[in-house]
């Protein structure tokens, strides 16, 4: 308050000063003005804060406290961010190892179905040599028999030709027909059950 008095004073003396004629007055006219301007300057700073000194502290009260609040959800955030990182690196390690895991299953279950698929191929191949075995030893069989049939068929032939040639021989005549004539009846039957 005394500082907005004595520059009342300065603008009371003012007029005075101003209105002197001397080349030191120029440095006082100078230097005053400067005091007024520095005076004028400070009243403003005193009534401003006079008028406007709670509202004005308030606000940078409030604006610091808002400001420290903010710091404060700022560390809480980074603390929860943190702690949230920690449970993604720790979620990530064992999806890594989940995923390890299940590579070591497959890789074992394709090596089991693997085997499993051999085993199985192994037995069809297996059946079917036997099978082809059976089959070649049927036809093998097939064969023989028809080789002994067509053996049969050709002595019987042979026979039928060499008995027709003897047919000319009237004593053994009737005995001759009667074996021709029993061994087509036993020819055609053998045919007939083949």
């Amino acid at each position: 308050m005394k500082l907005l008095k004595y520059a009342m004073l300065l603008l009371l003396l003012q007029p005075s000063i101003l209105f002197a004629d001397s080349s030191e007055s120029e440095e006082i006219k100078t230097l005053i003005w400067q005091w007024i301007d520095l005076g004028i300057f400070a009243g403003i700073l005193i009534f401003a804060n006079w008028l406007f000194g709670n509202p004005a502290k308030n606000f940078w009260i409030n604006r610091w406290k808002g400001i420290e609040r903010d710091i404060q959800s700022g560390s809480v955030s980074i603390n929860v961010a943190r702690e949230r990182l920690k449970k993604a690196k720790d979620n990530q390690a064992a999806l890594k190892q989940n995923i390890l895991d299940l590579d070591t299953k497959i890789a074992s279950d394709t090596e089991s179905e693997i085997n499993h698929l051999l085993q199985y191929a192994k037995r069809q191949s297996e059946s079917l040599i036997s099978q082809t075995t059976i089959r070649a030893e049927i036809e093998r069989q097939a064969g023989e028999k028809k080789a002994k049939d067509e053996m049969i068929e050709n002595i019987i032939l042979e026979a039928t030709k060499r008995l027709k040639s003897l047919n000319n021989y009237e004593k053994d005549r009737s005995r001759r027909f009667a074996t021709i004539e029993a061994l087509q009846n036993w020819y055609d039957t053998r045919k007939v059950e083949n």
